[in-house]
């Protein structure tokens, strides 16, 4: 059966998909959920404010940098390389907490840290610099430190916001001074920060037919929601929608999808470096149960890839779906414009001017 039609998860978790690859003769597939992987500093996801964006200047880009090491480092549990990112005499600032200062402090601070805490990562979000003078600068935004999972189930994200203080030396800049304020509970719309590339229109041509998702916040900023369409040779099209949102209770990104022929599911998300781990259950329309696991794997902004495995429905394991490629779509060109000449004149008719009346001579009063 097409892959079109088994494209599952990345396709707003088309159910149908599942219900069409039942007939699919059973195969076992030994697919391993992928490790961890730091976010690298030249690719960074385009879901972290801190990658660089055009309309940044060249000094405002180097610094950006050093904060994309910082991620690097912190993700990869380097204290070493965290502290060769400060001066000197560089300090660490956090509230009602006795300051770090020095970089043999820094690093002895985040060695205890990653020792106490490993398999902790850092994102960070909101990100604005501003060059006060060629050699100064300030970075502010939201740092999100994220735990690794439990067995009692997965890392509760923490976030605080910061301000970091750059100077350059040697045609290179340095962090002179970091300072964190209290943490607090993320709210929505920073949690769901991390998949704002999803946004926009993404198509899939196979041989068999396309399918097209349409991604976009709903009015409140709380949800992302996705539509999508499949056309498949010598079948129905088949539609859905799918909300993406916050989980309170599993404290997960979990998105609910429904689709045009009655199924339903819903999947628990969770980010593992550049790619995003779905575990995924639903019920189809004619009552089985199906469940997978999918991995979505953003290369650059406006391409993903797609894999599905651990697959299973009515109590039967069923075919992996090899990697797929998406592509964004480009938005239509804009029409030009053609203004209508404007309406000519109708010629007015000549008219003759009537003579003017010639004024009536006035008797002479007789002569008495």
């Amino acid at each position: 059966m097409s892959n079109v039609l088994a494209l599952g998860g990345l396709a707003a978790l088309l159910a149908a998909a599942s219900a069409a690859t039942l007939q699919s003769p059973p195969a076992q597939d030994p697919a391993k959920t992928p490790a961890a992987a730091a976010p690298k500093p030249d690719d960074a996801p385009a879901d972290t404010p801190v990658s660089d964006e055009p309309e940044r200047s060249p000094e405002e880009k180097a610094v950006l940098a050093v904060a994309l090491e910082f991620i690097k480092a912190y993700n990869s549990g380097d204290a070493k390389a965290i502290a060769s990112l400060f001066v000197e005499n560089g300090e660490i600032v956090v509230e009602n907490e006795t300051p770090i200062r020095g970089r043999e402090a820094i690093q002895a601070t985040f060695e205890t840290v990653f020792a106490e805490e490993p398999g902790t990562s850092i994102d960070l979000f909101d990100t604005s610099v501003r060059l006060l003078t060629p050699d100064l600068a300030v970075e502010e935004g939201v740092a999100i430190t994220t735990p690794p999972d439990t067995e009692e189930g997965p890392g509760e994200p923490t976030s605080s916001r910061y301000t970091v203080h750059y100077v350059k030396q040697g045609g290179k800049w340095f962090q002179a001074s970091v300072h964190d304020f209290p943490d607090r509970e993320p709210t929505i719309e920073e949690r769901l920060a991390q998949l704002d590339w999803m946004i926009g229109e993404w198509v899939d041509e196979g041989r068999d037919g396309v399918v097209e998702t349409i991604c976009s916040w709903d009015p409140s900023g709380k949800f992302i929601l996705r539509d999508f369409t499949a056309k498949l040779d010598g079948m129905e099209s088949i539609s859905g929608t799918e909300r993406i949102g916050w989980d309170p209770l599993t404290k997960q990104i979990k998105s609910w999808m429904f689709d045009s022929e009655g199924g339903h599911g819903e999947a628990l998300w969770t980010r593992s470096g550049e790619e995003w781990i779905l575990k995924a259950k639903g019920v189809l329309a004619d009552g089985t149960v199906a469940s997978a696991t999918r991995v979505i794997t953003m290369v650059n902004k406006d391409m993903i890839k797609f894999r599905s495995f651990d697959r299973v429905a009515g109590g039967s394991t069923r075919p992996s779906v090899e990697e797929i490629t998406l592509v964004r779509k480009p938005p239509a060109p804009i029409a030009e414009v053609v203004e209508d000449p404007p309406a000519e004149e109708a010629p007015q008719p000549e008219t003759t001017p009537k003579p003017e009346a010639t004024p009536k001579p006035v008797d002479a009063p007789a002569p008495k």
